[in-house]
């Protein structure tokens, strides 16, 4: 017998990430994250963009997608030898058809409701009698969206991704607009940026995304702007072609425009303006700390696993890749940074002795574009399980340690955004007893 696999932890979707950094930066590209199916007895997968990471159930016609059991709702085990997950035979209905019946891949055909069934396992594997024999038949439900029934924006895809995988620690609950679609895509001029296209649902909601697949969609630039959007690799024949993505750096006052083909559609995006620094107006910092699991008693939130400082303009827009320069200005961390996004440090608590009971830790980070500075405190709990430190990291800082962003010239290295998510969520904490902590938000 061997168990099926759970709910995947935020951490293993988070480092799997780290090696596809070089990849297209859309989240059909990530590794699984078992999406519950509508009781919830089954975990799916999808061959689907989820640009929001908010598992969407409504899709673009015409897209042609993989689906495929992959995990029990409430675990269990699972006899590979009696049949294994496969037991859990999937089939169409409504809007959707299978083009081959010998195989999982499915069609939207129609702006019509549809799902994907799935069939009780004891009919494939009648003899079965392990986990899924108790779970009967289930279904996931969708909805076909025409091309012009949706809308197209970008989306920030490393902080989509960060609000999926992250805890927002004392404060409760993220900023409103992070990680929300962006109508205007602002960028700050030296910074490095990175967007992805995202579809919506007008009548739906600020997050309503209508996800699609498409091995050939591409965005499109003027071909002196080319180098913004990294080529990929034909998963056919290994042709380079230009990806979902655009990322890099841009003098001030450049205006950019991008169409984003899907489909046989073209739709029109938001064109990429860079800003002179001076039209940053405020700095927000947020912090990301590590999740726990929900039943985990000894703390709500784990360690600090980085921060993003939020720039706006002075009527509140959002600009993306501010340069800013990182210092940490009270306590011991492991202090990450890349040239590109420069708006994101990351942080582990890893330059420090375990402690041998719950102990309260503090740090303070603070962050700065040309005059503008802003600090946000961060507060957690250490405890004895957590993994095991390496003080002679060079990456460890101290109090007073200067970490600005490295001065180097890697457009490219947006890509590696992902790698600092990597370290972001990094083990599950074990249980303990601790206090409860807090954190701080600061704008200059």
């Amino acid at each position: 017998m061997c168990r099926a696999y759970q709910w995947i932890s935020p951490r293993v979707v988070v480092a799997a990430v780290l090696a596809t950094a070089s990849t297209a930066l859309s989240a059909c590209h990530l590794p699984p994250n078992p999406e519950p199916s509508d009781a919830g007895k089954y975990g799916l997968s999808f061959g689907l963009s989820d640009a929001l990471y908010n598992h969407s159930h409504r899709v673009l016609v015409g897209s042609e997608f993989s689906a495929e059991v992959i995990a029990l709702g409430g675990g269990g085990e699972v006899d590979p030898d009696g049949g294994g997950l496969a037991c859990a035979h999937l089939s169409a209905s409504g809007a959707l058809t299978q083009p081959d019946p010998t195989e999982a891949r499915f069609l939207v055909t129609a702006a019509e409701p549809g799902a994907i069934e799935i069939a009780d396992p004891l009919i494939s594997c009648p003899d079965n009698d392990d986990a899924l024999a108790e779970l009967g038949s289930d279904r996931w439900s969708m909805s076909g969206y025409e091309v012009d029934q949706v809308r197209s924006a970008w989306v920030n895809n490393y902080e989509a991704l960060a609000l999926r995988v992250a805890s927002p620690g004392g404060i409760g609950a993220w900023p409103e607009d992070l990680g929300l679609p962006i109508e205007r895509l602002l960028v700050a001029a030296g910074g490095g940026f990175s967007a992805i296209p995202v579809l919506l649902d007008p009548g739906g909601g600020e997050r309503a995304s209508v996800r699609w697949a498409d091995a050939d969609a591409r965005l499109v630039v003027d071909e002196r702007y080319a180098p913004l959007v990294p080529t990929l690799a034909d998963d056919q024949d290994g042709e380079e072609k230009p990806g979902t993505t655009i990322t890099g750096r841009l003098p001030a006052g450049e205006r950019i425009p991008v169409d984003f083909e899907l489909l046989g559609a073209t739709f029109e995006m938001a064109p990429v303006e860079s800003l002179p620094l001076e039209q940053i107006a405020s700095l927000e910092l947020v912090a990301g700390y590590e999740t726990v699991p929900t039943t985990d008693r000894a703390r709500e939130w784990g360690q600090p696993s980085g921060v993003l400082a939020i720039a706006r303009d002075s009527e509140g827009r959002r600009i993306l890749g501010a340069p800013v320069d990182w210092q940490l200005t009270r306590g011991k961390l492991h202090v990450s940074t890349l040239t590109a996004p420069s708006e994101f440090v990351m942080l582990a608590d890893s330059c420090r002795r375990l402690p041998r009971r719950p102990q309260d830790r503090a740090a303070t980070v603070e962050a700065s574009v040309g005059d503008l500075v802003a600090s946000i405190d961060l507060e957690w709990v250490a405890l004895s399980t957590d993994p095991p430190p390496d003080p002679d990291d060079p990456n460890c800082h101290g109090t007073s340690c200067a970490c600005s962003t490295p001065d180097a010239d890697a457009p490219g290295q947006v890509l590696a955004a992902f790698a600092l998510l990597a370290l972001a969520v990094r083990r599950r904490q074990r249980r303990h007893a601790s206090p409860r902590s807090a954190q701080a938000q600061a704008q200059a």
